[in-house]
C-alpha cells in the first residue's frame, strides 16, 4: 500500500482486530474454555455466526446442535452459556502470527527511479477517512446469509 491515507486505515483496522483477539483470548482462558489450534487453509470460506450472522474472525466457538456443529461470535455464545459451557474454540490465527502480519504492513513509497501512479481524484476516494473514528461500538454485520455458519468438526 502506498497511499499514506489507505495505510492509516488499515493499519488501524488491524490494530482493533489484534487487540479484539487479544481480549477474546483472555476472557476464553478466564472461564476455561478449551481452545484447540484448527488453522485456517487459504481458500477456506469464510465462517458466519449461526445465530446473528456476523463474520466470525479466529475464534470460531462450536456448539453442536441437532447432530450439526455450529459456529457462534463469541457474544452469541455467551448469551447462551455465559461461561461458554459445551463450547470449544478453534482458532485459525496464532497471537504471534497475526503480530507479525500487523508489525510486517508497512507504507510502501516509489523509489526514485520507479515511475508512480498520480493519486485519485479526491471524488474517488470519498470513503478513505483521514484518521480512524473516534469510538466505534458494535460490529459490522455482513447482511449473509448463514449457509457458512455451520462446521463441520473432525
Amino acid at each position: 500500500v502506498s497511499d499514506p491515507q489507505l495505510f492509516a486505515a488499515i493499519k488501524y483496522c488491524l490494530l482493533r482486530s489484534l487487540r479484539t483477539c487479544q481480549l477474546s483470548l483472555r476472557f476464553l482462558t478466564a472461564v476455561g474454555c478449551k481452545i484447540k489450534f484448527h488453522g485456517r487453509a487459504r481458500n477456506e470460506p469464510t465462517h458466519y455466526c449461526g445465530q446473528c450472522e456476523v463474520e466470525v474472525f479466529n475464534f470460531l466457538l462450536i456448539k453442536e446442535e441437532e447432530k450439526r456443529h455450529v459456529v457462534h461470535c463469541i457474544n452469541c455464545a455467551r448469551r447462551i452459556a455465559p461461561r461458554l459451557e459445551g463450547f470449544l474454540c478453534l482458532q485459525e490465527y496464532t497471537m504471534k502470527d497475526l503480530t507479525l502480519t500487523y508489525d510486517n504492513f508497512t507504507l510502501h513509497t516509489a523509489s526514485a527511479g520507479t515511475p508512480s501512479l498520480p493519486p485519485p481524484p479526491p471524488s474517488a476516494r470519498p470513503f478513505l477517512a483521514p484518521q480512524p473514528p473516534a469510538a466505534y461500538h458494535g460490529h459490522a454485520h455482513s447482511g449473509r446469509s448463514s449457509s457458512n455458519a455451520h462446521h463441520s468438526v473432525s
